[in-house]
């Protein structure tokens, strides 16, 4: 039995990828993202609130 990679299925990983595979990995971007743009907002309705 070959492997992906032998029968041009799989590609090589990147190097930039190798060196930050947790940076470069879209699920953890967006979560990074959301939490940001969620905090901006709840601090956005606290100056609202009190302000």
């Amino acid at each position: 039995m070959k492997s992906g990679k032998d029968n041009g299925f799989d590609s090589d990983v990147p190097e930039s990828v190798k060196a930050h595979p947790i940076l470069l990995n879209p699920v953890f971007v967006t979560i990074a993202i959301a939490t940001v743009l969620v905090t901006a907002f709840i601090v956005y309705q606290i100056i609202l609130y009190y302000g």
